[in-house]
Order: C-alpha cells, then sequence, then structure tokens
C-alpha cells in the first residue's frame, strides 16, 4: 500500500512569491535566483516510490495567489476524468491529508475526508476546479490551452521546496494573465512522462482473447499442414 501524505504551507511562501506574468524559469514564479529550471512541458505523471509495503509521497500546496482561493480544489486525475481531491479551498495552511494507494487495487483513499478513487499509479494527471470549471494538467482537456506548467527540481537540492521533485504551477481561469502562481505546489516521489500528452497514448495493448489465440493455433496447423503435403 502506498501513502501520499498532503500538507499545506502556503503561509511559509507567500511572502517571497511574485505575480510576475509569463514566466520562463521557476524564479519567475518563486522570486528565488536558484530555482532556474525550465518548464518540462509534463501533463501525465507516475508514483515512483513503488517498493514493497508502504512509500510516501508528499503534496506541498507553495503558494495561492487568487481572489479565488476560497473556491480552488486540487486533486489527482485519472484515466476516464477519475477525480479525487486533495486540496480543498476551504483549508487553510499546515492542513494535512494523508491518501492511501493501494497499487494492487489501484485504489486510493484520501484518508482525511474518507473519499477513495480507483486511479493508476504510474498514469494519472492533476485537476484544479474553480470559477471556470475544471482545468486539467492535460492541455487537450483544456481545449488546448496550456494552463499549468510544470518543473522537475527532484535533483536540484533546494532545501526551500520540501524535497518535492516535481512543482505544478496553475492558472486558476481560463482567461487568467498567465503568471502560474495562482496555484503552487510540490509533489515528492512522482516523476513526469516525458512526451505523453494524454492518456490513451499509454494505454496497455489488451491481451489475446481466447478465440484470436484458437485462431492463431488453427493457421498453425493449417501452416504445418500444407508442409507436410509438399514434402510427401
Amino acid at each position: 500500500m502506498k501513502v501520499l501524505k498532503a500538507i499545506t504551507a502556503a503561509a511559509i511562501f507567500t511572502a517571497s512569491f511574485s505575480a510576475i506574468a509569463a514566466p520562463v524559469t521557476l524564479s519567475d514564479i518563486t522570486s528565488n535566483a536558484s530555482h532556474t529550471e525550465t518548464d518540462s512541458g509534463d501533463q501525465v505523471f507516475r508514483l515512483t516510490d513503488t517498493s514493497v509495503g508502504q512509500n510516501d509521497a508528499t503534496a506541498f500546496l507553495l503558494l495561492e495567489l487568487a481572489g479565488n482561493a476560497n473556491i480552488n480544489s486540487f486533486g489527482i486525475l485519472g484515466a476516464g476524468n477519475v477525480q479525487l481531491e486533495v486540496f480543498s479551498g476551504s483549508q487553510s495552511p499546515t492542513t494535512s491529508a494523508t491518501l492511501e494507494w493501494d497499487v494492487n487495487s489501484n485504489l486510493v483513499t484520501n484518508l482525511a475526508t474518507g473519499n477513495s478513487a480507483i486511479i493508476d499509479d504510474q498514469l494519472f494527471g492533476f485537476y484544479l476546479e474553480g470559477v471556470d470549471g475544471t482545468i486539467f494538467s492535460i492541455t487537450a482537456l483544456n481545449g488546448g490551452l496550456d494552463l499549468m506548467q510544470s518543473f522537475d527540481v527532484g535533483s536540484s537540492g533546494h532545501s526551500d521546496l520540501f524535497g518535492s521533485d516535481i512543482i505544478l504551477a496553475f492558472e486558476d481561469t481560463l482567461s487568467g494573465d498567465l503568471d502560474f502562481n495562482d496555484f503552487v505546489v510540490g509533489i515528492s516521489d512522482i516523476e513526469g512522462l516525458q512526451g505523453i500528452t494524454n492518456f490513451e497514448e499509454v494505454s496497455p495493448v489488451p491481451a489475446p482473447t481466447p478465440l484470436a489465440l484458437m485462431g492463431l493455433g488453427l493457421i498453425g496447423l493449417g501452416l504445418m499442414k500444407k508442409k507436410a503435403t509438399k514434402v510427401s
């Protein structure tokens, strides 16, 4: 069973983040010159902590500079638009939520609310629910609008990002100013699936059906009979 612990920490960061439109690097959002990472473009993600037993992944709500802060809610997105909320608009800084992820059944449960959903730990995105409806990490689900930036900071050693491996920076409206500081969350123990822009691109190949296997067997028998006829 995998355990994902979500902790909000907005109060720690609010003073150090600035509102600069069209960020080029993470530092444009955080105002920390050492944050030189650029948007990786990742839209779909997977859990990296998959060893046997309980494994931890932690999400930190780093910043929410938006007039819709009390409305916005953030969560994990599975194939088929399956959603499980992690942070709600009513939550205050230092609020925590623990998610238990059973990779055998792909059942993930938010222990704070008791809500659960079936979401593949090796294939998920994220969403932000707000005044304009749902904004997704997957651009195609936003009608082609890129409303989230993803920064790979796993090897950066930035102590102020609480050990996050990925930083997600959202716009919370469809017609926002693209400063990507409306909702910023850091998450450990996940990685982006580079070049994957929707769930279907990594859908598993279906196993052969019994009828298909029978057909292959009959074809094989036919070839063997034909070969035997030629030899005789």
